[in-house]
Protein backbone atom coordinates (compact mmCIF):
# COMPACT_ATOMS: atom_id res chain seq x y z
CA UNK A 1 0.00 0.00 0.00
CA UNK A 2 1.52 3.69 -1.03
CA UNK A 3 2.20 6.17 1.07
CA UNK A 4 -1.18 8.19 -0.29
CA UNK A 5 -2.99 5.28 -0.27
CA UNK A 6 -2.50 4.95 3.59
CA UNK A 7 -2.87 8.37 5.13
CA UNK A 8 -5.63 9.97 2.15
CA UNK A 9 -6.22 12.94 4.51
CA UNK A 10 -2.59 14.17 3.73
CA UNK A 11 -3.94 14.65 0.04
CA UNK A 12 -4.99 18.00 0.10
CA UNK A 13 -1.74 19.24 2.01
CA UNK A 14 0.71 17.45 -0.16
CA UNK A 15 -1.57 18.88 -3.23
CA UNK A 16 -1.37 22.59 -1.51
CA UNK A 17 3.04 22.23 -1.36
CA UNK A 18 2.84 20.83 -5.29
CA UNK A 19 0.20 23.70 -6.19
CA UNK A 20 2.95 26.35 -4.60
CA UNK A 21 5.81 24.98 -6.33
CA UNK A 22 4.20 26.24 -9.17
CA UNK A 23 4.04 29.85 -8.18
CA UNK A 24 7.71 29.54 -6.90
CA UNK A 25 9.26 28.52 -10.31
CA UNK A 26 7.37 30.87 -12.01
CA UNK A 27 9.28 33.25 -10.66
CA UNK A 28 12.98 33.53 -13.10
CA UNK A 29 14.64 35.48 -9.94
CA UNK A 30 14.10 31.80 -7.76
CA UNK A 31 15.59 29.64 -10.55
CA UNK A 32 19.56 29.57 -9.58
CA UNK A 33 18.69 28.97 -5.61
CA UNK A 34 16.18 26.24 -6.36
CA UNK A 35 19.15 24.63 -8.78
CA UNK A 36 19.73 22.28 -5.57
CA UNK A 37 16.00 21.46 -4.63
CA UNK A 38 15.43 20.66 -8.41
CA UNK A 39 18.07 17.87 -9.10
CA UNK A 40 16.59 16.66 -5.29
CA UNK A 41 12.91 16.19 -5.88
CA UNK A 42 12.32 16.22 -9.28
CA UNK A 43 12.85 12.32 -9.89
CA UNK A 44 9.85 12.49 -6.46
CA UNK A 45 7.81 14.80 -8.72
CA UNK A 46 8.10 12.68 -11.74
CA UNK A 47 6.89 9.77 -9.46
CA UNK A 48 3.66 11.58 -8.64
CA UNK A 49 2.96 13.22 -11.69
CA UNK A 50 3.08 9.25 -13.21
CA UNK A 51 1.93 7.41 -10.55
CA UNK A 52 0.03 9.02 -7.41
CA UNK A 53 -3.81 7.76 -6.44
CA UNK A 54 -4.52 11.38 -6.75
CA UNK A 55 -5.60 13.34 -10.33
CA UNK A 56 -4.87 16.95 -8.57
CA UNK A 57 -1.26 16.20 -7.28
CA UNK A 58 -0.83 14.22 -10.86
CA UNK A 59 -2.00 17.42 -13.06
CA UNK A 60 0.00 19.56 -10.31
CA UNK A 61 3.01 17.89 -10.74
CA UNK A 62 2.81 17.60 -14.43
CA UNK A 63 2.27 21.77 -13.89
CA UNK A 64 5.65 21.63 -11.90
CA UNK A 65 7.93 19.66 -13.90
CA UNK A 66 7.02 21.99 -16.96
CA UNK A 67 8.14 24.96 -15.78
CA UNK A 68 10.90 23.33 -14.74
CA UNK A 69 11.46 21.89 -18.11
CA UNK A 70 11.05 25.53 -19.36
CA UNK A 71 14.37 26.33 -17.84
CA UNK A 72 16.15 23.63 -19.13
CA UNK A 73 16.34 21.11 -15.84
CA UNK A 74 14.57 18.15 -17.08
CA UNK A 75 16.75 15.74 -19.04
CA UNK A 76 15.62 14.07 -22.48
CA UNK A 77 14.55 10.87 -20.38
CA UNK A 78 12.47 12.33 -17.72
CA UNK A 79 11.38 14.75 -20.59
CA UNK A 80 10.39 10.97 -22.46
CA UNK A 81 8.63 9.90 -19.53
CA UNK A 82 6.47 12.51 -19.05
CA UNK A 83 5.36 12.83 -22.86
CA UNK A 84 4.22 8.71 -21.91
CA UNK A 85 1.38 10.41 -19.78
CA UNK A 86 -0.19 10.90 -23.63
CA UNK A 87 -1.23 7.49 -23.52
CA UNK A 88 -3.09 7.84 -19.87
CA UNK A 89 -6.34 5.72 -18.57
CA UNK A 90 -7.16 9.24 -17.08
CA UNK A 91 -8.66 11.48 -19.55
CA UNK A 92 -7.79 14.50 -17.41
CA UNK A 93 -4.35 13.61 -17.43
CA UNK A 94 -3.87 13.44 -20.87
CA UNK A 95 -4.96 16.74 -21.36
CA UNK A 96 -3.02 17.76 -18.35
CA UNK A 97 0.68 16.64 -20.62
CA UNK A 98 -1.09 17.95 -23.89
CA UNK A 99 0.67 21.09 -23.87
CA UNK A 100 3.69 19.93 -22.60
CA UNK A 101 3.91 17.14 -25.53
CA UNK A 102 3.09 19.83 -28.24
CA UNK A 103 6.19 21.71 -27.20
CA UNK A 104 8.16 18.68 -27.64
CA UNK A 105 6.45 18.25 -31.37
CA UNK A 106 7.20 21.97 -32.25
CA UNK A 107 10.91 21.65 -31.25
CA UNK A 108 11.15 18.41 -33.42
CA UNK A 109 9.16 20.55 -36.36
CA UNK A 110 11.63 23.21 -36.28
CA UNK A 111 14.84 20.44 -36.18
CA UNK A 112 13.01 19.12 -39.52
CA UNK A 113 12.85 22.37 -40.90
CA UNK A 114 16.34 23.35 -40.56
CA UNK A 115 18.10 24.37 -44.10
CA UNK A 116 14.69 23.94 -45.46
CA UNK A 117 12.30 26.43 -47.13
CA UNK A 118 9.47 27.21 -45.08
CA UNK A 119 6.02 26.46 -47.14
CA UNK A 120 2.90 25.70 -45.38
CA UNK A 121 3.31 22.35 -47.83
CA UNK A 122 6.80 21.81 -46.23
CA UNK A 123 5.78 22.69 -42.52
CA UNK A 124 2.80 20.69 -42.29
CA UNK A 125 4.49 17.35 -43.80
CA UNK A 126 7.60 18.35 -41.38
CA UNK A 127 4.74 18.35 -38.80
CA UNK A 128 3.19 14.53 -39.23
CA UNK A 129 6.64 13.10 -39.41
CA UNK A 130 7.08 14.62 -36.43
CA UNK A 131 4.23 13.74 -34.69
CA UNK A 132 4.72 9.86 -36.15
CA UNK A 133 8.45 9.66 -34.77
CA UNK A 134 7.16 10.82 -31.03
CA UNK A 135 4.66 8.52 -31.17
CA UNK A 136 6.06 6.04 -32.21
CA UNK A 137 8.51 6.02 -29.79
CA UNK A 138 6.81 6.47 -26.82
CA UNK A 139 4.33 3.71 -27.78
CA UNK A 140 7.34 1.68 -27.61
CA UNK A 141 8.60 2.82 -24.72
CA UNK A 142 5.32 2.38 -22.34
CA UNK A 143 5.45 -1.47 -21.48
CA UNK A 144 8.79 -0.61 -20.50
CA UNK A 145 8.16 2.21 -18.47
CA UNK A 146 4.79 0.93 -16.57
CA UNK A 147 2.96 4.24 -17.04
CA UNK A 148 -0.37 4.45 -16.64
CA UNK A 149 -1.54 3.29 -19.38
CA UNK A 150 -4.79 0.93 -20.24
CA UNK A 151 -4.61 -3.13 -19.62
CA UNK A 152 -6.96 -3.77 -21.99
CA UNK A 153 -7.19 -6.13 -24.90
CA UNK A 154 -6.57 -3.06 -27.71
CA UNK A 155 -3.50 -2.12 -26.21
CA UNK A 156 -1.86 -5.28 -25.99
CA UNK A 157 -3.13 -5.94 -29.68
CA UNK A 158 -0.93 -2.32 -30.55
CA UNK A 159 2.26 -3.71 -28.60
CA UNK A 160 2.24 -6.87 -31.06
CA UNK A 161 1.89 -5.02 -33.97
CA UNK A 162 4.76 -3.33 -33.07
CA UNK A 163 6.92 -6.14 -32.43
CA UNK A 164 5.72 -8.03 -35.60
CA UNK A 165 6.20 -5.17 -37.79
CA UNK A 166 8.50 -6.94 -40.10
CA UNK A 167 4.97 -8.90 -41.05
CA UNK A 168 4.32 -6.76 -44.17
CA UNK A 169 0.69 -6.61 -43.60
CA UNK A 170 -1.42 -4.77 -46.33
CA UNK A 171 -3.18 -1.26 -45.96
CA UNK A 172 -6.58 -2.53 -46.74
CA UNK A 173 -5.95 -5.22 -43.76
CA UNK A 174 -4.76 -2.73 -41.34
CA UNK A 175 -7.77 -0.07 -41.94
CA UNK A 176 -10.45 -3.24 -41.43
CA UNK A 177 -8.67 -3.43 -37.96
CA UNK A 178 -8.37 0.18 -36.84
CA UNK A 179 -12.46 0.98 -37.73
CA UNK A 180 -13.72 -1.81 -36.16
CA UNK A 181 -16.68 -0.72 -33.74
CA UNK A 182 -15.36 0.60 -30.05
CA UNK A 183 -12.19 -0.36 -30.67
CA UNK A 184 -9.76 2.55 -28.78
CA UNK A 185 -5.87 1.60 -28.31
CA UNK A 186 -3.33 3.88 -27.11
CA UNK A 187 -2.83 6.06 -30.31
CA UNK A 188 -6.92 6.70 -30.26
CA UNK A 189 -6.06 8.09 -26.65
CA UNK A 190 -3.31 10.26 -27.72
CA UNK A 191 -5.18 11.61 -30.46
CA UNK A 192 -7.80 12.78 -28.75
CA UNK A 193 -5.66 14.14 -25.80
CA UNK A 194 -3.88 16.09 -28.49
CA UNK A 195 -6.36 17.01 -31.55
CA UNK A 196 -6.76 20.80 -30.00
CA UNK A 197 -3.04 20.89 -29.20
CA UNK A 198 -1.07 19.44 -32.89
CA UNK A 199 -1.96 20.77 -35.73
CA UNK A 200 -1.24 18.08 -37.91
CA UNK A 201 -3.57 15.54 -36.11
CA UNK A 202 -6.78 17.63 -37.80
CA UNK A 203 -5.06 18.17 -41.01
CA UNK A 204 -6.34 15.12 -42.81
CA UNK A 205 -5.00 16.47 -46.59
CA UNK A 206 -1.20 16.36 -45.56
CA UNK A 207 -1.81 12.93 -43.25
CA UNK A 208 -3.52 11.19 -46.81
CA UNK A 209 -1.14 12.43 -49.01
CA UNK A 210 2.05 11.35 -46.95
CA UNK A 211 0.17 7.61 -46.97
CA UNK A 212 0.15 7.86 -50.29
CA UNK A 213 3.72 8.95 -51.19
CA UNK A 214 6.51 5.98 -52.04
CA UNK A 215 8.73 6.47 -48.65
CA UNK A 216 11.10 3.65 -49.72
CA UNK A 217 14.50 4.91 -50.69
CA UNK A 218 14.51 3.44 -53.92
CA UNK A 219 11.52 4.99 -54.55
CA UNK A 220 13.22 8.58 -54.28
CA UNK A 221 15.10 7.69 -56.95
CA UNK A 222 12.74 6.43 -59.27
CA UNK A 223 13.16 2.40 -59.22
CA UNK A 224 10.32 1.36 -56.73
CA UNK A 225 10.70 -1.93 -56.04
CA UNK A 226 7.40 -2.45 -54.68
CA UNK A 227 5.06 -3.51 -57.24
CA UNK A 228 2.08 -2.43 -55.24
CA UNK A 229 -0.38 0.70 -53.72
CA UNK A 230 3.56 2.68 -53.90
CA UNK A 231 3.78 2.23 -57.41
CA UNK A 232 0.86 2.98 -58.21
CA UNK A 233 0.72 6.11 -55.87
CA UNK A 234 4.69 6.90 -56.50
CA UNK A 235 5.32 11.04 -55.96
CA UNK A 236 6.56 12.54 -59.51
CA UNK A 237 9.95 13.67 -60.03
CA UNK A 238 9.37 17.13 -58.40
CA UNK A 239 7.43 16.01 -55.41
CA UNK A 240 9.86 13.11 -54.47
CA UNK A 241 10.10 12.32 -50.46
CA UNK A 242 12.63 14.40 -48.28
CA UNK A 243 14.45 12.77 -45.32
CA UNK A 244 12.71 14.95 -42.93
CA UNK A 245 9.69 13.45 -43.46
CA UNK A 246 10.09 10.09 -44.99
CA UNK A 247 8.37 7.81 -43.31
CA UNK A 248 9.44 4.44 -42.38
CA UNK A 249 6.94 1.26 -42.30
CA UNK A 250 6.22 1.85 -38.19
CA UNK A 251 5.57 5.20 -39.15
CA UNK A 252 3.26 4.73 -41.80
CA UNK A 253 0.86 2.50 -39.55
CA UNK A 254 0.98 5.55 -37.28
CA UNK A 255 -0.10 8.30 -39.25
CA UNK A 256 -2.93 5.71 -40.51
CA UNK A 257 -4.17 5.15 -37.00
CA UNK A 258 -4.19 9.01 -36.19
CA UNK A 259 -6.01 9.70 -39.64
CA UNK A 260 -8.81 7.12 -38.87
CA UNK A 261 -8.20 8.28 -35.29
CA UNK A 262 -8.76 11.81 -36.18
CA UNK A 263 -11.72 11.24 -38.83
CA UNK A 264 -13.77 9.58 -36.23
CA UNK A 265 -13.22 12.54 -33.21
CA UNK A 266 -14.27 15.03 -36.35
CA UNK A 267 -17.61 12.65 -37.29
CA UNK A 268 -18.27 12.25 -33.10
CA UNK A 269 -17.79 15.92 -32.54
CA UNK A 270 -20.10 17.11 -35.69
CA UNK A 271 -22.47 14.51 -34.47
CA UNK A 272 -22.57 16.73 -31.24
CA UNK A 273 -22.82 19.84 -32.75
CA UNK A 274 -25.75 18.66 -34.82
CA UNK A 275 -27.45 16.90 -31.64
CA UNK A 276 -27.20 20.27 -29.49
CA UNK A 277 -28.84 22.40 -32.38
CA UNK A 278 -31.53 20.52 -33.24
CA UNK A 279 -32.19 20.47 -29.27
CA UNK A 280 -31.83 24.56 -29.41
CA UNK A 281 -33.89 24.84 -32.47
CA UNK A 282 -36.94 22.51 -30.86
CA UNK A 283 -36.61 24.24 -27.42
CA UNK A 284 -37.38 27.60 -28.95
Amino acid sequence: MSRSDSFPQEQPVRHEAVKSLVALYAKDDYIVTLRNFTERFKGRLLEMATSDIDFHIRVASIQVLSTIDSHSLLDDDQRDRLCLLVFDVDQRVRKAISVFVRGIWNEDVESRMAGHKETEKTQARAGVKALAVLLTSWARAVPKAGAGVSGRAEDSADAEDDSESSDKQTTAKKLALLVQPLQKGRLAYAVDALYEEISAISDWETLLELLLLDHSAEGEAGASTTPSRRKKNAAPAEDTVDPAWRLDEAEESCVLEVFVASLRKTIADSKKVRLVSSVCVNRS
